[in-house]
């Protein structure tokens, strides 16, 4: 006889047994509920899928940002990034056909691209003459539109505004992809100790922060990562941000962990940047593959969803940082 009709032929236990069944399956039926529907909506709407025009100025955004990066990356190597370029260049010269040209991601596209060529021309370095070429074709096309305005930075100047109120504070922290020397875990840990006052839902606080301090740890990490090429072995710490699963309580609430964690980690930003330690965000867009790769390296459980890793330092004596102008704020509300 097993264990279930013993218990069903007790009347407390077969309650609690029916119970226990009953939730289980409608636990079960709400989470295929839960995860076919956000599935159907991925597959009809996403730019994975689907071409639209908010997809089309999304890859524009991707493309002109990984030669913005480029740009401001520390020990610049000019002649960089030709592939990208040539790319860049002929998806303006595609979109502009579809599109308004006054749009916010192709402006800023131009202005890197600009930017790229001054960099190059004021550094006497000779790019390949196709891409001098039809820059030089768009600048002539659209002559009041500047190249994009990189800061150069001290840490004086980058961290003046910290004690601010907070609309300049807010506007004043930057992603940083210039670390040097050590930073004192004790800073990291007063950052989070006052980033742990982020709302959650409930209260339930999901969110845990992985101190990687061990360089060779920190390297395989980094390894794992795809954004972090031409920096991230400048950084002193690694933080692993992740959620405990624990805490969800419904299938409802699968996709709410990351917008809880979400919100500690912009928490965590500002407090980091109010210690005046230098970071920058890095995703965790991983296949399970390098999931449990990484799981394996710091022993994260298994309840721990990783949702993003933070790379943080100290600042060097002088240092760029990307501009990354953000949209109009008409393009960001809506009124109901």
């Amino acid at each position: 006889m097993s264990i279930q009709d013993i218990l069903k032929k007790i009347p407390y236990c077969q309650f609690l047994y029916s119970l226990f069944i009953n939730i289980w399956f409608t636990q079960t039926r709400m989470t295929k509920m839960v995860f076919n529907y956000n599935k159907k909506r991925f597959k009809r709407y996403s730019g994975a899928f689907n071409n639209s025009k908010a997809r089309d100025l999304a890859y524009l955004t991707w493309l002109y940002h990984v030669i913005e990066k480029g740009l401001a990356m520390p020990n610049r190597r000019l002649g960089f990034g030709y592939e990208k370029v040539r790319i860049l260049i002929n998806y303006l010269n595609s979109i502009e056909k579809r599109y308004s040209i006054e749009d916010f991601a192709f402006i800023t596209a131009l202005s890197v691209l600009f930017k790229y060529l001054q960099v190059h021309v004021d550094n006497k370095y000779e790019l390949p003459n196709d891409i001098v070429k039809n820059i030089s074709l768009l600048q002539e096309k659209y002559p009041l539109i500047l190249p994009l305005n990189q800061k150069k930075y001290t840490p004086n100047v980058f961290f003046q505004d910290v004690n601010k109120s907070f609309d300049i504070f807010s506007m004043s922290r930057h992603s940083v992809r210039h670390f040097s020397g050590e930073l004192s875990v004790d800073k990291i840990i007063n950052s989070i100790e006052l980033a742990k006052y982020a709302p959650s839902a409930c209260n339930r606080q999901p969110s845990k922060v992985h101190i990687v301090v061990d360089k060779e740890k920190i390297k395989q990490c980094l390894a794992l990562q795809n954004g972090n090429r031409g920096f991230g072995y400048l950084g002193d710490k690694l933080l692993v941000i992740t959620g405990d699963l624990s805490t969800v309580l419904g299938a409802q609430e699968f996709f709410d962990l990351n917008t809880n964690v979400g919100i500690f980690i912009m928490n965590l930003c500002y407090c980091l940047h109010f210690n005046k330690i230098a970071h920058c965000v890095l995703n965790w867009y991983a296949l399970p593959k390098e999931d449990k790769k990484l799981r394996r390296i710091l022993n994260i459980k298994e309840n721990e969803s990783i949702v993003a890793f933070i790379i943080c330092g100290n600042l060097p004596d002088t240092f760029r940082v990307v501009s990354s102008p953000r949209n109009p704020v008409e393009d960001i509300y809506y009124i109901h």
